[in-house]
C-alpha cells in the first residue's frame, strides 16, 4: 500500500525533474559551439518518507581542467579578459531562463586591460525558483493519486 502511494509520487517527480532538465537543455540550445553546450542528467533517489530529483550537470575532462562557459556565466567573474566586438550582445541575461540569439564576436584575450566581470546568471537557481511551484504540486498530485489507488 506505501509502496503504491510512493511509487506513484515518484513517477511524477521524475517526469517534473525530467521537466527542469529540459529547460535546462533549452536554455542551451541556441549555443552554436558544441564544447560550450553542457549536458544533464536526472537522477531520482528515494529516502525514507522523501523523493529527492536532481539535475546533474554533466561535466566533461577539460571542464575539470578549467572554467567552462558554463560555468563561468552561471557564477559570474569580477573582471573579463577576453574583449568583444562592439556590436555584442550576449545570448543569456541575469534573472533570465532562455537564451537569445546574441549578437558579435570575441576578439581575443587582453591581460592588460581587463574589463569588467561577467554578472552571474544563476541558471539552476533560476530554473528552480520557475519550477517550485509545479514541484511541489506534482509531488501533492503524486501522493493523492496514490493514495487512491491503495485504497480502492
Amino acid at each position: 500500500m506505501v509502496a503504491t502511494i510512493r511509487n506513484t509520487a515518484k513517477v511524477l517527480v521524475t517526469d517534473h525533474v525530467k521537466g527542469v532538465a529540459l529547460a535546462h537543455k533549452n536554455l542551451v540550445g541556441p549555443w552554436k559551439k558544441a564544447e560550450d553546450k553542457p549536458e544533464f542528467d536526472v537522477e531520482i533517489e528515494m529516502g525514507s518518507g522523501e523523493i529527492i530529483g536532481l539535475v546533474i550537470h554533466k561535466g566533461t575532462e577539460a571542464e575539470d581542467a578549467s572554467l567552462s562557459v558554463w560555468q563561468l556565466l552561471d557564477r559570474g567573474t569580477r573582471i573579463r579578459y577576453m574583449k568583444l566586438s562592439k556590436d555584442w550582445v550576449s545570448k543569456t541575461a541575469v534573472g533570465r531562463t532562455s537564451s537569445g540569439a546574441g549578437a558579435g564576436h570575441t576578439l581575443g584575450l587582453d591581460f592588460k586591460n581587463p574589463d569588467g566581470g561577467i554578472a552571474k546568471r544563476e541558471f539552476a537557481k533560476n530554473i528552480g525558483k520557475e519550477s517550485k511551484s509545479s514541484a511541489d504540486s506534482s509531488v501533492e498530485i503524486g501522493y493523492k493519486k496514490g493514495f487512491k489507488q491503495a485504497f480502492r
